[in-house]
Protein backbone atom coordinates (compact mmCIF):
# COMPACT_ATOMS: atom_id res chain seq x y z
CA UNK A 1 0.00 0.00 0.00
CA UNK A 2 1.39 3.40 -0.95
CA UNK A 3 0.17 6.61 0.64
CA UNK A 4 1.19 9.52 -1.57
CA UNK A 5 0.67 13.19 -0.81
CA UNK A 6 1.29 16.00 -3.27
CA UNK A 7 2.32 19.35 -1.87
CA UNK A 8 2.65 22.64 -3.63
CA UNK A 9 5.13 24.79 -1.77
CA UNK A 10 5.15 28.48 -2.47
CA UNK A 11 8.97 28.51 -2.40
CA UNK A 12 11.94 26.18 -2.53
CA UNK A 13 12.72 26.93 1.14
CA UNK A 14 9.74 24.91 2.31
CA UNK A 15 10.81 22.02 0.08
CA UNK A 16 14.26 21.93 1.67
CA UNK A 17 12.76 22.22 5.16
CA UNK A 18 10.35 19.34 4.50
CA UNK A 19 13.16 17.23 3.07
CA UNK A 20 15.35 17.79 6.12
CA UNK A 21 12.54 16.92 8.51
CA UNK A 22 11.75 13.64 6.75
CA UNK A 23 15.41 12.68 6.48
CA UNK A 24 15.93 13.39 10.17
CA UNK A 25 12.94 11.22 11.04
CA UNK A 26 14.24 8.39 8.87
CA UNK A 27 17.76 8.54 10.29
CA UNK A 28 16.46 8.57 13.85
CA UNK A 29 14.21 5.55 13.28
CA UNK A 30 16.82 3.52 11.44
CA UNK A 31 19.52 4.38 13.95
CA UNK A 32 17.32 3.27 16.83
CA UNK A 33 16.59 -0.01 15.10
CA UNK A 34 20.14 -0.78 14.11
CA UNK A 35 21.65 -0.03 17.49
CA UNK A 36 18.88 -1.13 19.82
CA UNK A 37 20.99 -3.99 21.16
CA UNK A 38 24.66 -3.29 20.41
CA UNK A 39 27.15 -5.98 21.35
CA UNK A 40 29.12 -5.23 24.45
CA UNK A 41 32.72 -4.35 23.60
CA UNK A 42 35.34 -6.07 25.66
CA UNK A 43 37.66 -3.97 27.76
CA UNK A 44 41.38 -3.77 27.19
CA UNK A 45 41.80 -6.54 29.77
CA UNK A 46 39.05 -8.60 31.35
CA UNK A 47 40.92 -8.57 34.64
CA UNK A 48 44.03 -6.53 35.11
CA UNK A 49 46.90 -8.54 36.49
CA UNK A 50 47.74 -7.59 40.03
CA UNK A 51 51.29 -6.30 40.56
CA UNK A 52 53.78 -9.08 41.07
CA UNK A 53 51.65 -12.09 40.28
CA UNK A 54 49.29 -13.61 37.74
CA UNK A 55 46.60 -16.15 38.62
CA UNK A 56 44.86 -18.85 36.66
CA UNK A 57 41.56 -16.99 37.01
CA UNK A 58 43.02 -13.92 35.34
CA UNK A 59 44.37 -16.01 32.50
CA UNK A 60 41.02 -17.71 31.91
CA UNK A 61 38.97 -14.51 32.08
CA UNK A 62 41.24 -12.64 29.69
CA UNK A 63 41.44 -15.46 27.17
CA UNK A 64 37.67 -16.03 27.31
CA UNK A 65 36.97 -12.34 26.64
CA UNK A 66 39.78 -11.03 24.44
CA UNK A 67 41.13 -13.92 22.37
CA UNK A 68 40.83 -13.24 18.61
CA UNK A 69 38.65 -16.31 18.14
CA UNK A 70 36.28 -15.04 20.83
CA UNK A 71 36.28 -11.54 19.33
CA UNK A 72 35.39 -13.00 15.94
CA UNK A 73 32.51 -14.99 17.43
CA UNK A 74 31.30 -11.90 19.31
CA UNK A 75 31.35 -9.87 16.08
CA UNK A 76 29.25 -12.54 14.38
CA UNK A 77 26.79 -12.41 17.26
CA UNK A 78 26.52 -8.64 16.89
CA UNK A 79 25.92 -9.00 13.16
CA UNK A 80 23.22 -11.59 13.79
CA UNK A 81 21.53 -9.28 16.31
CA UNK A 82 21.62 -6.43 13.77
CA UNK A 83 20.11 -8.71 11.09
CA UNK A 84 17.32 -9.70 13.47
CA UNK A 85 16.60 -6.05 14.29
CA UNK A 86 16.48 -5.23 10.58
CA UNK A 87 14.11 -8.14 9.92
CA UNK A 88 11.73 -6.89 12.62
CA UNK A 89 11.76 -3.36 11.24
CA UNK A 90 10.51 -4.69 7.90
CA UNK A 91 7.00 -4.71 9.43
CA UNK A 92 7.02 -0.92 9.88
CA UNK A 93 6.23 1.67 7.18
CA UNK A 94 9.06 3.26 5.24
CA UNK A 95 8.86 7.04 4.67
CA UNK A 96 10.47 8.68 1.64
CA UNK A 97 10.38 12.06 -0.08
CA UNK A 98 11.16 13.18 -3.60
CA UNK A 99 11.16 16.51 -5.43
CA UNK A 100 10.15 16.47 -9.10
CA UNK A 101 9.32 18.90 -11.87
CA UNK A 102 5.82 18.64 -13.31
CA UNK A 103 4.81 19.70 -16.83
CA UNK A 104 1.60 21.74 -16.51
CA UNK A 105 -0.26 24.52 -18.27
CA UNK A 106 0.36 28.07 -17.19
CA UNK A 107 -3.27 28.52 -16.10
CA UNK A 108 -3.30 25.37 -13.93
CA UNK A 109 -4.18 26.55 -10.42
CA UNK A 110 -2.39 23.58 -8.79
CA UNK A 111 1.00 24.76 -10.08
CA UNK A 112 1.00 28.48 -9.34
CA UNK A 113 4.47 29.95 -8.79
CA UNK A 114 6.63 27.11 -10.22
CA UNK A 115 6.33 23.54 -11.48
CA UNK A 116 8.19 21.88 -8.56
CA UNK A 117 6.28 19.05 -6.86
CA UNK A 118 7.26 17.51 -3.53
CA UNK A 119 6.05 13.94 -3.00
CA UNK A 120 5.97 12.39 0.45
CA UNK A 121 5.53 8.62 0.40
CA UNK A 122 4.75 6.19 3.21
CA UNK A 123 5.08 2.59 2.06
CA UNK A 124 4.19 -0.53 4.01
CA UNK A 125 3.56 -4.07 2.77
CA UNK A 126 0.08 -5.39 3.46
CA UNK A 127 0.77 -9.06 2.70
CA UNK A 128 4.00 -10.83 1.81
CA UNK A 129 2.99 -14.46 2.10
CA UNK A 130 4.93 -15.01 5.31
CA UNK A 131 8.21 -13.63 3.98
CA UNK A 132 8.66 -11.10 6.79
CA UNK A 133 7.78 -13.59 9.54
CA UNK A 134 10.16 -16.11 8.03
CA UNK A 135 12.89 -13.48 8.01
CA UNK A 136 12.37 -12.85 11.71
CA UNK A 137 12.43 -16.59 12.48
CA UNK A 138 15.63 -16.97 10.50
CA UNK A 139 17.19 -14.03 12.31
CA UNK A 140 16.29 -15.46 15.71
CA UNK A 141 17.74 -18.85 14.77
CA UNK A 142 20.96 -17.26 13.50
CA UNK A 143 21.23 -15.22 16.70
CA UNK A 144 20.85 -18.30 18.90
CA UNK A 145 23.40 -20.12 16.76
CA UNK A 146 25.92 -17.28 17.04
CA UNK A 147 25.39 -17.07 20.80
CA UNK A 148 26.06 -20.79 21.14
CA UNK A 149 29.16 -20.44 18.97
CA UNK A 150 30.39 -17.60 21.18
CA UNK A 151 29.87 -19.64 24.35
CA UNK A 152 31.66 -22.60 22.76
CA UNK A 153 34.60 -20.43 21.71
CA UNK A 154 34.97 -19.04 25.23
CA UNK A 155 34.84 -22.51 26.72
CA UNK A 156 37.47 -23.76 24.29
CA UNK A 157 39.85 -20.93 25.16
CA UNK A 158 39.31 -21.54 28.88
CA UNK A 159 40.09 -25.25 28.45
CA UNK A 160 43.22 -24.43 26.46
CA UNK A 161 44.36 -22.11 29.25
CA UNK A 162 43.78 -24.81 31.87
CA UNK A 163 45.65 -27.37 29.78
CA UNK A 164 48.60 -25.04 29.18
CA UNK A 165 48.63 -24.01 32.84
CA UNK A 166 48.75 -27.66 33.89
CA UNK A 167 51.61 -28.30 31.46
CA UNK A 168 53.49 -25.32 32.87
CA UNK A 169 53.00 -26.40 36.48
CA UNK A 170 54.01 -29.97 35.72
CA UNK A 171 57.13 -28.81 33.88
CA UNK A 172 58.02 -26.42 36.70
CA UNK A 173 57.79 -29.16 39.33
CA UNK A 174 59.87 -31.42 37.11
CA UNK A 175 62.52 -28.72 36.70
CA UNK A 176 62.70 -28.17 40.45
CA UNK A 177 63.06 -31.90 41.09
CA UNK A 178 65.73 -32.31 38.41
CA UNK A 179 67.70 -29.34 39.70
CA UNK A 180 67.88 -31.02 43.10
CA UNK A 181 68.78 -34.34 41.45
CA UNK A 182 71.50 -32.60 39.43
CA UNK A 183 73.00 -31.17 42.61
CA UNK A 184 72.98 -34.59 44.26
CA UNK A 185 74.63 -36.27 41.26
CA UNK A 186 77.27 -33.55 41.08
CA UNK A 187 78.19 -34.17 44.71
CA UNK A 188 78.17 -37.92 44.09
CA UNK A 189 80.48 -37.52 41.09
CA UNK A 190 82.86 -35.42 43.15
CA UNK A 191 82.90 -37.98 45.95
CA UNK A 192 83.63 -40.81 43.49
CA UNK A 193 86.38 -38.72 41.93
CA UNK A 194 87.90 -38.15 45.38
CA UNK A 195 87.70 -41.85 46.20
CA UNK A 196 89.25 -42.65 42.83
CA UNK A 197 92.16 -40.36 43.66
CA UNK A 198 92.66 -42.15 46.94
CA UNK A 199 92.48 -45.54 45.23
CA UNK A 200 89.27 -46.55 46.99
CA UNK A 201 87.12 -46.66 43.82
CA UNK A 202 87.56 -47.94 40.32
CA UNK A 203 87.43 -45.89 37.11
CA UNK A 204 84.17 -47.60 36.20
CA UNK A 205 82.49 -46.03 39.24
CA UNK A 206 83.44 -42.56 38.05
CA UNK A 207 82.25 -43.35 34.53
CA UNK A 208 78.92 -44.54 35.91
CA UNK A 209 78.51 -41.40 38.04
CA UNK A 210 79.29 -39.14 35.08
CA UNK A 211 76.83 -40.98 32.82
CA UNK A 212 74.06 -40.62 35.39
CA UNK A 213 74.85 -36.91 35.73
CA UNK A 214 74.63 -36.47 31.94
CA UNK A 215 71.22 -38.20 31.91
CA UNK A 216 69.95 -35.83 34.57
CA UNK A 217 71.36 -32.85 32.64
CA UNK A 218 69.58 -33.90 29.45
CA UNK A 219 66.30 -34.46 31.29
CA UNK A 220 66.63 -31.04 32.91
CA UNK A 221 67.13 -29.37 29.53
CA UNK A 222 64.08 -31.15 28.14
CA UNK A 223 61.99 -30.07 31.14
CA UNK A 224 63.08 -26.46 30.69
CA UNK A 225 62.08 -26.60 27.03
CA UNK A 226 58.64 -27.89 28.05
CA UNK A 227 58.40 -25.08 30.60
CA UNK A 228 59.17 -22.40 27.99
CA UNK A 229 56.75 -23.99 25.53
CA UNK A 230 53.92 -23.92 28.08
CA UNK A 231 54.67 -20.28 28.91
CA UNK A 232 54.60 -19.42 25.20
CA UNK A 233 51.16 -21.03 24.82
CA UNK A 234 49.89 -19.15 27.85
CA UNK A 235 51.24 -15.88 26.46
CA UNK A 236 49.48 -16.53 23.16
CA UNK A 237 46.18 -17.14 24.93
CA UNK A 238 46.64 -14.27 27.35
CA UNK A 239 47.70 -11.79 24.68
CA UNK A 240 50.75 -10.59 26.65
CA UNK A 241 54.03 -12.02 27.89
CA UNK A 242 53.64 -14.37 30.85
CA UNK A 243 56.45 -14.56 33.38
CA UNK A 244 57.23 -17.81 35.16
CA UNK A 245 57.93 -16.09 38.47
CA UNK A 246 54.63 -14.17 38.32
CA UNK A 247 52.70 -17.41 37.88
CA UNK A 248 54.61 -19.13 40.67
CA UNK A 249 53.57 -16.55 43.29
CA UNK A 250 49.99 -17.79 43.50
CA UNK A 251 49.70 -21.29 42.12
CA UNK A 252 46.17 -22.61 41.71
CA UNK A 253 45.26 -25.04 44.46
CA UNK A 254 44.44 -28.61 43.53
CA UNK A 255 40.80 -29.59 43.87
CA UNK A 256 39.36 -33.07 43.93
CA UNK A 257 36.13 -33.67 42.02
CA UNK A 258 34.06 -36.46 43.46
CA UNK A 259 31.30 -37.99 41.40
CA UNK A 260 28.80 -40.35 43.02
CA UNK A 261 28.97 -43.92 41.87
CA UNK A 262 25.92 -45.20 39.97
Amino acid sequence: MNVQTMLQPPSRGRVITLLLIVLAFGLTSSGTAAFASPPQASSAKATQASPGYLTLKQLIETAAMEHPAVASAAAKEGAAAADLSGARWQFYPTPSVSVENARAESNDRFYQGDSTVSILRLQQPLWTGGRLSAGVDKGEANLRLSQAALAESREQQALRVVQSYGDWFSARLRVEALVKSQSVHQRLRQQVANRLGEGASAQSDLTLAESRLKVVDSELQAARVQLRSALARLAQLYGAPVDDSALAVRVAAARSIRTPLP
